[in-house]
């Protein structure tokens, strides 16, 4: 149980990061747009700037989000109950699910197939932790 609990908290140290990356290129691709705007006027090349960085803002709210999950998850452990272990099961899971496709659909590039294996172990292992039957017991503890 403490493996899974801890590998929420560098799952979400991960999301945050790939929130932030995110997020700053969402800020250079509005930037690189207002200068285009204010030397070429209105144009589509600027209607394109603006598009990606929202869609990059988009990107980073769901990975700051995510990463909230993990940490919510990550603290609430301590409580148990159901809720949170059948919600850390599916978010294992989907974790392991997401992995699998980025493995599947990576270039063969050596640092692509390491992050998607990081990915598939990481939710594997969380997903199995709370679903064995030691870590079912432990949820299901009398709490005072």
């Amino acid at each position: 149980m403490t493996t899974a609990r801890v590998l929420l908290y560098i799952v979400s140290a991960v999301q945050i990061i790939i929130g932030g990356v995110a997020g700053t290129v969402a800020l250079l691709f509005s930037k690189a747009s207002e200068a285009g705007e204010a030397k070429f006027g209105d144009n589509p090349l600027s209607d394109l700037g603006n598009m990606g960085a929202g869609l990059m803002t988009c990107v980073a709210l769901f990975f700051f989000l995510l990463a909230a999950l993990s940490i919510v998850l990550g603290v609430k452990f301590s409580r148990g109950g159901q809720g949170i272990r059948i919600t850390t099961a599916v978010y294992g899971a989907l974790g392991a699910v997401v992995g699998i496709v980025l493995l599947i659909n990576s270039d063969g590039g050596g640092g692509a197939i390491v992050t998607s294996l990081l990915w598939v172990v990481f939710g594997g292992i969380m997903a199995a932790a709370v679903t064995i039957p030691s870590g079912t017991a432990w949820f299901n503890r009398p709490r005072s």
